[in-house]
Order: structure tokens, then sequence, then C-alpha cells
């Protein structure tokens, strides 16, 4: 690093992304990333990866369809059993996941709603389903997408109301937890609003809230004390999808039949729920790498059924230790008591140095204070008091961005007040 300052321009971790890490030599306070439970530097963990990739290689070498790896089998068992389910499968990516998602419930919905704040990245996965219909002239299967504003349940049934045209079924796609300012999704609400628009769907990526949330760390929906029974199942008869409706080379990518009376009556009555989809990465709270979806073994199939899904395992070695990691999931609650106790006592402090946070349930403390060039200069004096944080220029509050600090259940008090008393030197 030739010994600059800002060690961020770096970019280099030359230990585990814990508490504390070394940099060019030097150990600094890390309140970067999103290792919640401290398990992505967890030693026994890591010796499960060195002792899979010594037994079974570093990749299975092959297409799902052909022969999967017994570390990627048992990966997609410990996340079934964690979320009770049948079945459950293993991506490399949110974007994976949610692609194969969009896929299989291309004919349940016409027009989708989504937060602002999860709008870039669900607007990308829309333009490649878009472009697979357009290419197979489907235009009646092109999708709309109508961003509400972040977390307000009034705005999103305003938009449904004023957009959702006549028989049109909606989807609603959010994060459970948004990982730049921790805000957390108000799906009992969204559920109760959208209950009143006859057949309609959630999409949720709880990549933030899977074992951050929830009394067993199931994430945003246990959070919330939605009915798990509900995540991830088909509803219905499956139909094949139209040939023209966008498929990865011979997959069908439909459910949901044609609407008996039946439906139509329960739409009438306003009472129908919606069905609840949900995926999570691993990479966070885990201490793994990956996204898991997990279901009914009929939804799964679905998923399986896309062409994607056959590129698309995990690592050996990395399998191995998600595995773990889900299962020290469900026997974590020290682990999330102290990352919260953690995160309480940071805004307690920094409450007490006149700077506004807002409360959250999860470990992650978003603030701003004054301009960008402020904020910068904050986060660059933290630096070199050996403090680490990130600095967001994503849009929100007149497009300011925000400095972030993720509280892992591994900080000391010693490192939470070590933080305080560095921003309280920046700021004054």
């Amino acid at each position: 690093m030739n010994d600059r300052d800002d060690v961020s321009a770096a970019f280099r971790l030359d230990s585990p992304p814990d508490a504390t890490v070394t940099i060019g030599g030097r150990s600094y306070v890390y309140f970067c990333g999103d290792g919640y439970l401290g398990l992505q530097a967890d030693p026994e963990l890591i010796s499960v990866a060195c002792s899979a990739a010594l037994k079974y290689g570093l990749t299975s070498a092959s297409s799902r369809d052909l022969f999967t790896s017994a570390p990627v089998q048992s990966l997609e068992r410990s996340a079934a059993r964690f979320f009770d389910a049948s079945a459950a499968l293993c991506a490399l990516d949110e974007a994976t996941l949610a692609d194969l998602f969009l896929l299989t419930l291309n004919n349940s919905f016409e027009r989708a709603f989504v937060d602002e704040l999860s709008e870039s990245f669900w607007k990308s996965r829309f333009q490649r389903l878009n472009g697979l219909a357009r290419s197979k002239g489907a235009s009646s299967a092109i999708k709309e997408l109508i961003p509400f504003r972040h977390c307000d349940s009034r705005d999103l049934k305003e938009k449904l109301e004023r957009e959702l045209q006549l028989d049109e079924r909606p989807l609603l796609l959010t994060d459970g937890v948004f990982s730049n300012w921790g805000t957390v999704a108000p799906l009992k609400e969204y559920d109760e609003i959208l209950s009143k628009f006859g057949e309609s769907s959630v999409i949720v990526d709880d990549s933030h809230g899977l074992g951050v949330l929830g009394n067993s760390g199931r994430g945003t929906i246990e959070h919330w004390e939605l009915d798990f029974s509900r995540v991830n199942q088909t509803g219905g008869e499956i139909r094949f999808a139209p040939q023209e409706a966008p498929t990865f080379g011979e997959a069908s990518v439909g459910l949901f039949g044609e609407s008996s009376s039946d439906d139509q009556e329960s739409r009438a009555s306003n009472v129908e729920r919606p069905r609840l989809y949900m995926f999570a990465s691993l990479n966070n709270a885990a201490g793994g790498f990956g996204c898991v979806a997990a279901g009914s073994e009929l939804f799964v199939d679905q998923l399986r059924e896309c062409e994607q899904s056959n590129r698309s395992v995990p690592p050996n070695s990395i399998a191995a230790a998600s595995a773990r990691g889900i299962d020290m999931l469900a026997k974590s609650q020290d682990r999330r008591a102290r990352a919260r106790e953690n995160a309480d006592y940071l805004r307690a402090g920094m409450r007490r140095l006149g700077i506004s946070v807002q409360d959250s349930p999860t470990p992650i403390v978003a603030f701003q204070i004054g301009s960008i060039g402020n904020m910068k200069r904050i986060r660059q004096e933290l630096e070199r008091d050996r403090v680490l944080v990130s600095f967001l220029p994503y849009r929100f509050n007149n497009s300011r961005g925000a400095l972030r600090a993720a509280v892992f259940s591994t900080h000391t008090r010693e490192a939470l007040d070590m933080f305080l008393d560095s921003l309280q030197r920046a700021l004054s």
C-alpha cells in the first residue's frame, strides 16, 4: 500500500473479514461487509472447506443434470432441513436464482411492483426476461416493472389501485432486509394489501435477513411471523407455459393454470393470500457462498428444469462450508443476540454524539452527516484511526449517500468504543 492513509483505495484484506482485519501489515477494526455473525472467519467452517477440497476436488467438473457432487447435495439437504421444506436448490448467486424464479413464475403475473431500492437489481432481471420474450416474438409476454416508495405500504396500495388493470395479477418484488440501510420490508402489511387484489405473488430476496432475523434465523418471513408453509409452493395445478413464453433451452416456465370459477370466487371474496416466494444468499450471515431457495419438491423441480440451473453449481469446498454454516444458523441465537446488542450499543453512542440513526432489529447502522464530501472526510479520518466503515453513494434522501457500519457478533465493546471515540474526533 506504500503507507497510504486511505486504506480503502487498496481493496485488499490480508486476513479473514472479521471484526478486526489486517491490511498492509496493520490491524484495523472492520465495520464493512456483511459477515454479521462472524461465521465467514469461523475455524470450523474453514476446516470443513479444506477437508472437502481434499476429498472431492475443487469442483464437480460437470453440469447438474449429469452428476451432482456430495457437498452440493449436502448443502441442499441442509437448506431444506433448516427451512423445514421438502427440497432446496442452491445456485451461485442471487441473480441466477432471481432469473429462475421469474422464468418459473412467468405465467402467474402480468404486472410487477418493486421497492425503489430493489429496482436496479430486478430491472436487469426483467430486461433479460423481456429480451427472451422478444426474441421469440411473444410481445404479449413483455412484463412491466413499476417502482413504489421504499418500504411504503400506502404508496404500494396506491400504485396497485392506479396501475393494475382489470384481471391483471400483480407480483411484488422486495428485499427482506435492505443492506444499505438496515430497513426491514413490512411483509405483513404487504400481505394484507395484496390479499385485496386477488391472485397475487411476492418474491423476497432475503439475503440480509437470513441468519439475522427470526428466533431460529430464518429471516424476515419468520420475523413477521408469516407461515413458512406458504413459501415456495406451486399452489394449484401446473400448466406448462405457451411455446412463445421465454425459456432457457426447452425448459417449461409457467405455473398456475387458467383461473377456475373457484379462483374467481376467491378473488371476489378478497381473502386470497398472496403466494409467497423467497431466496437468500449464503454469503452474509451464513458465512458461506451461493444462494438457496427451499420449498416444495414440485416447485424446486420447476426451478431445476430451467437449463440455467444446470450450470450454476458451487465449488465443492464452498458447498461443504456453506452446509455447515446453515446448520450453525439454527444454533446461533447467542450470536444473533450479540450482534443486535452491539448494534444497539453503537446506535445509543452515536445518538449521544448528536447523530440521527434509525432503530432497526438488524446489525446494520447507516447514517448521514452533511454533504457527500463531509461523509467522505469522516470515513477517511476514521480510517486513519484504524476504523473502517463504508461510504455508499446510492440514491436515497436527495442522492446524498450514507456512511454504513456493519456490526458483527464478534465485535468487542472496546472495538465499538474505538469507533465512537474516532467518530467524535472526526465531528469536532
